[in-house]
């Protein structure tokens, strides 16, 4: 595990402890932090994609399929579970809640903000979520759930072949940027 948990702020606290523990044990959860750590999760995200391909002309829509990507519960949530497993407080009930884990990741991110800064967020963000975009599992769940829109979206006209192309191009992108003997 990172050094997510050697921080000392009772925000950090409060953002991995679930709603069922806190209730039992009389305890601030993490769904108020969780609020506004999803709109700071998406902003700081989405910057950190515009520097990234910052030498390119793109189009809104070709940001616009990034923010729907770090948005997606269900890909939130499996990110959530490999970086929190086994750190956060919490009952079995909570953990097999549907978002329990993308609750935590997004209240996380605003309690680093609380806590340290945006510029502590933003490095979290980088150093810890973009490399899970690496992942193979996540890898795998990301086109899964693209293919999924694509195919509910045939009646509604969005280019998902397009998102995807797009998606793969920034995953090598990122395969570069973080290679292992690149700091």
């Amino acid at each position: 595990m990172d050094d997510k948990l050697s921080h000392s702020c009772k925000y950090l606290d409060q953002a991995l402890t679930c709603p069922k523990y806190a209730e039992k044990n009389n305890e601030e959860d993490h769904r108020s932090l969780a609020t506004i750590g999803d709109a700071l999760l998406s902003f700081l995200f989405m910057d950190i994609v515009r520097e990234i391909i910052e030498n390119e002309n793109q189009s809104s829509e070709y940001f616009t399929d990034f923010k729907e990507l770090i948005q997606d519960n269900e890909i939130l949530n499996q990110i959530g579970k490999n970086l929190f497993i086994g750190s956060i407080k919490s009952y079995d009930t909570d953990e097999l809640a549907k978002k329990s884990f993308a609750t935590t990741l997004e209240a996380y991110i605003y309690a680093l903000y609380l806590c340290e800064g945006i510029d502590a967020a933003k490095k979290y963000i980088k150093q810890t979520i973009m490399k899970q975009l690496l992942n193979e599992k996540i890898k795998k769940l990301i086109f899964k759930v693209l293919e999924d829109k694509k195919t509910k979206s045939i009646t509604e006209g969005k280019d998902y072949d397009l998102t995807i192309f797009n998606v793969k191009q920034f995953i090598e992108t990122l395969e570069q940027e973080y290679k292992p003997d690149k700091k």
